[in-house]
């Protein structure tokens, strides 16, 4: 269990990163959803054992942060800016990254090529990073969070880079590797969220908005999706007064979907809320910011 109890992270220059943040996590992959700015790679940096908060306590099947040497072996990350070693080959690169994490000797080399086979860069294990694309760059990076078998896997926004094929491989890659430990995987994007984790949080201006399965999180704007087929002239006019989650044309009409409180015209009828309005509902409130 990953316990993070009244967590916050005081600033000099710009104030409060974040507010008492309270979460227990539990094995399997966790979500952390928010805009930019809104302290997801703060909380991740504090995950990583990188930052030290002002106040607060985490611990790690038990394991106090306050011991951070103790953690930090226990823990893979991948940033969200991630430098890479150009000059080295991708095999050289684990190699190197497993021995800085105590690795040594064959089990190491053995490990580093599995992950470059689970990440599809075994072909390319011999090749300098330096002549990657940022997404093979990003699934490198991904292997060596992996390295040492890490009981908790830090993710800051893990398919950065990543094509929508490459990104449907890392979800169903990311759901065998979570077997037996802890991921955290912070992200702006819902269906990230969708594809591969249990339950989530909404981090909202350095706090937890709200925290839950993604049924739970989708069911904070239960009684406020409608589904509305309007005029296209009508568009401007909805955009100004309602969240539109989605819309659709067809024969000159916009088929819509919308959060409102009330049932927002004519012809209007409730819907079951997605995660996305979930999302929504719970940054936004029935009308846009």
């Amino acid at each position: 269990m990953l316990s993070i109890r009244d967590v916050s992270l005081y600033y000099k220059s710009t104030g409060w990163a974040l507010g008492s943040v309270n979460l227990s996590v539990g094995s399997g992959i966790f979500g952390l959803l928010g805009p930019s700015g809104a302290g997801k790679t703060t909380l991740m940096r504090i995950l990583a054992a990188l930052l030290r908060p002002t106040a607060g306590e985490l611990e790690l099947d038990g394991v106090s942060f306050r011991r951070p040497e103790a953690v930090r072996r226990r823990i893979g990350y991948l940033p969200q800016a991630y430098q890479l070693y150009g000059q080295l080959t991708a095999a050289e690169l684990l190699e190197h990254i497993g021995a800085m994490k105590g690795l040594r000797g064959r089990p190491l080399k053995e490990e580093a090529r599995r992950l470059l086979e689970e990440v599809r860069l075994a072909e390319r294990a011999d090749n300098k990073v330096q002549s990657f694309s940022s997404g093979m760059k990003r699934r490198l990076g991904l292997a060596q969070a992996m390295l040492g078998d890490p009981r908790l896997v830090v993710l800051d926004e893990p398919t950065a880079g990543l094509d929508p094929e490459e990104r449907v491989r890392f979800s169903h890659w990311l759901a065998r590797s979570s077997a037996g430990r802890i991921v955290v995987m912070s992200t702006q994007i819902v269906a990230d969220i969708e594809s591969c984790c249990q339950s989530a949080a909404v981090i909202k201006n350095g706090r937890i908005a709200m925290a839950g399965s993604l049924r739970q999180v989708a069911e904070a704007a239960k009684g406020r999706v409608w589904e509305w087929e309007v005029a296209e002239r009508q568009l401007a006019s909805l955009d100004s007064r309602h969240i539109v989650s989605s819309e659709r044309t067809e024969r000159g009409t916009v088929l819509c979907r919308l959060l409102s409180e009330s049932c927002p015209g004519e012809g209007a009828r409730l819907a079951e809320p997605s995660l996305e309005e979930g999302y929504l509902a719970v940054m936004c409130g029935e009308r846009h910011d």
